[in-house]
């Protein structure tokens, strides 16, 4: 079964469809839940090739796994509960060899996006930051 988050008081099932999901309230998350108590990049979840990893992103209002915070990145078992700011509390189901199926090769370089250099999506973050100077792949062009 591939990997899918179900909201604890029921409603359609989120699917797992990358190996990293970023959750939280912008428009560029991959799991977008738009409600104020939700930072823009909440948390995310990492399938690292053995278990969906929760990692806290500084959130306002925390990630809680196991009624336990999230203060690091944190492994989870199917049947794990997921808190979101307190209100969104979530089930995750899947297992370890379909995850590992479909997502082998997906964390090699040469399949993940890049965003003009060497970074990757999960490096750099969403697109809701401040271009700086230093910021090669825009500030490049005006090098000349």
């Amino acid at each position: 079964m591939a990997g899918r988050l179900f909201p604890a008081g029921g409603g359609p099932s989120i699917p797992l469809t990358k190996p990293v999901m970023v959750i939280g309230r912008a428009h560029g998350c991959d799991i977008r839940l738009s409600d104020p108590v939700v930072s823009n990049l909440h948390c995310t979840l990492t399938f690292d090739g053995t278990a969906w990893v929760i990692e806290d992103k500084g959130s306002r209002n925390g990630t809680i796994a196991n009624n336990l915070p999230v203060t690091k990145p944190t492994p989870l078992k199917s049947g794990d509960t997921v808190i979101i700011s307190a209100k969104f509390r979530l089930v995750i189901e899947y297992t370890t060899i379909a995850e590992r199926q479909r997502f082998s090769g997906q964390n090699e370089g040469d399949n993940t996006p890049t965003l003009g250099d060497d970074r990757n999506y999960g490096e750099h973050g969403p697109a809701t930051k401040r271009l700086e100077p230093h910021d090669k792949d825009v500030w490049s062009r005006f090098d000349d």
